[in-house]
């Protein structure tokens, strides 16, 4: 078994390290299934030369295998061996699992090969400011793909990036599982190259899998991964206070701190500021204090924020959707830079909404406010009547059990990770 994981924001992060969790509860990680894969990849490697590989295998592992003994017991030595050994077996998932994550990733025992957690970045003239990082990420990534594989690559969103390593890892002999394809909430069109370029695709909405299947792609609906996570038992009554989720990229967190802290200050509610695991709280934290903004409990992550609170300030993006999913009330607020906006009057991309509960569905479920549009007292307003009980909040409340019955499928990284599993198992089929 080997994977090599492609994430280049928070949430592509937090779903590669879900994937590794389900690969690792299927027993795809075993030490005996990654030796039955290495016993194989390293025959592949010196061209079915037995006594190369047998001598590669001692070499690296320090395993004495017979060149003539049958493939079994090959793999029968090495799992012994590594059984035997705690920095042999920690060494061979290193060597079987690559990523290009965020520390999520990493929290799973998975050795980054490229800390992706600073490139959040949204529209051509931030993408820009930041594309000196990515294209060294890039480089790094593509060189692992022509010397460390085959396997399986599993990119996660993130198109421009990874559309561009699918097309080496594909001359390379990878097999390639895109996971949350790059525009995927779109009802209207998806990816023209995914179906050329990949041997299977997970979508994250029913309708991307129905628009590339007709396309002639291998794709499938799991459900959303967002009901894959653990939602609170926490009554609607017993939630208090406003959660704050001012985004995962720098840039979002540079311009919606200010306006969101103002709205906010003097408030009475109890504030939870939702910092994403990519962030560094501290300085989250001093800017909220900077910007003027009230006392406030700072909570890692969406989901402890979203589960308790009677209502949230939310950035545009995933987070939307997690709001939806622990039925918590939200406005969405976005700011962008003077260049950004500028870029949009330029570009004038045509959308009806930017939050996924109000794409899902269709129609205006929760408000947006979006640059001059978020000012503070709109932001007030909204959330007085979120807060409130009555007709808005019901209205939302609503709303989210439609989104439940839409997207609620559950065990997407389970049958995802199935996937993966059978994909290797494939690597020795011609392509």
């Amino acid at each position: 078994m080997r994977v090599f994981f492609s994430a280049g924001e928070a949430s592509g992060d937090a779903c590669a390290a879900s994937l590794v969790q389900a690969l690792d509860s299927i027993g795809a990680l075993s030490h005996e299934r990654m030796a039955r894969s290495l016993v194989r990849q390293t025959l592949e490697d010196c061209k079915g030369d037995a006594h190369a590989a047998a001598s590669d295998l001692d070499g690296a592992y320090g395993v004495k295998v017979d060149q003539n003994a049958s493939t079994q017991e090959w793999v029968d030595a090495v799992s012994s061996r590594l059984a035997s050994d705690e920095k042999l077996r920690s060494r061979l998932r290193e060597e079987s699992l690559l990523a290009v994550a965020g520390a999520k990733t990493s929290q799973t025992g998975v050795a980054l090969i490229v800390d992706s957690r600073s490139w959040g970045t949204m529209g051509i003239a931030e993408s820009a400011l930041g594309s000196l990082r990515v294209i060294e990420g890039y480089f790094t990534a593509k060189s692992l793909l022509r010397v460390s594989g085959p396997g399986v690559f599993v990119p996660i969103d993130f198109g421009f990036f990874n559309i561009k390593l699918c097309k080496v890892a594909r001359q390379h002999g990878w097999k390639i599982l895109y996971f949350a394809p790059p525009g995927s909430w779109r009802k209207d069109k998806q990816g023209a190259d995914l179906p050329n370029l990949c041997d299977s695709v997970v979508c994250q909405f029913p309708w991307s899998a129905e628009i590339l299947k007709g396309m002639g792609a291998d794709s499938h609906y799991f459900g959303h991964p967002l009901w894959d996570t653990p939602v609170s038992s926490e009554s609607d009554t017993s939630r208090d206070g406003i959660a704050v989720l001012p985004g995962s990229r720098k840039h979002e967190i540079k311009h919606n701190i200010p306006v969101i802290a103002e709205a906010l200050a003097g408030s009475k509610q109890h504030i939870r500021l939702s910092v994403a695991p990519n962030l560094d709280q501290v300085q989250i934290e001093r800017q909220w204090v900077v910007s003027g903004g009230p006392p406030a409990t700072i909570v890692s992550g969406a989901k402890d924020a979203l589960s308790t609170s009677r209502a949230a300030i939310v950035c545009s993006g995933t987070a939307t959707l997690e709001a939806a999913y622990h039925k918590c009330p939200s406005v969405v607020v976005y700011r962008v830079s003077p260049l950004m906006k500028l870029e949009y009057l330029l570009r004038r991309p045509k959308f009806d909404f930017i939050s996924l509960p109000n794409i899902v569905l269709g129609r205006g479920l929760v408000p947006e406010l979006i640059q001059d549009a978020a000012s503070p007292e709109a932001i007030r307003d909204c959330l007085a009547a979120l807060i409130a009980d009555g007709p808005t909040r019901d209205r939302q409340m609503e709303g989210f059990d439609e989104i439940e019955c839409l997207l609620g499928q559950k065990g997407c990284f389970a049958k995802t990770a199935k996937l993966i599993e059978s994909l290797n198992e494939g690597l020795s089929e011609p392509n």
